[in-house]
């Protein structure tokens, strides 16, 4: 009976053995499998995820610009109308100031025509 048992014990051991080695081989498939998809995950590039939430982000910043866009065109449209102001006011200033001149003579000195204006102020 003894040798009965010790064999009976000695199979035990070796089928949980076995099963320690399934178990151990399984282990490490799932953990090679797991780096493996890092790995891939890493060199293959964006992943759906990854590239529905660029999307979202540039959806967001598209419509940043285009608000920028138009506030920009206002503001354009703005420094239009106080460019016309600004003309049509140095337009009138020219004209005061040639009304100025034109009752004082101008004359030229020295030799070089670019030199200088002398304004002869009557009296």
């Amino acid at each position: 009976m003894s040798a009965y048992l010790r064999n009976r014990t000695i199979v035990k051991v070796l089928r949980l053995n076995r099963v320690g080695i399934v178990l151990a081989s399984l282990w490490l498939i799932v953990l090679i499998a797991a780096v493996a998809g890092t790995i891939y995950r890493e060199i293959d590039g964006p992943s759906i995820r990854s590239t529905v939430a660029e999307n979202v982000i540039l959806t967001g910043e598209i419509s940043t610009l285009n608000s920028d866009l138009d506030s920009a065109h206002g503001m354009i449209d703005q420094l239009n109308a106080d460019l016309k102001v600004v003309r049509s006011d140095n337009a009138s200033l020219k004209r005061q100031l040639e009304s100025y001149f034109s009752y004082a003579p101008l004359t030229q000195i020295g030799r070089n025509p670019g030199a200088a204006l002398d304004i002869l102020f009557l009296r």
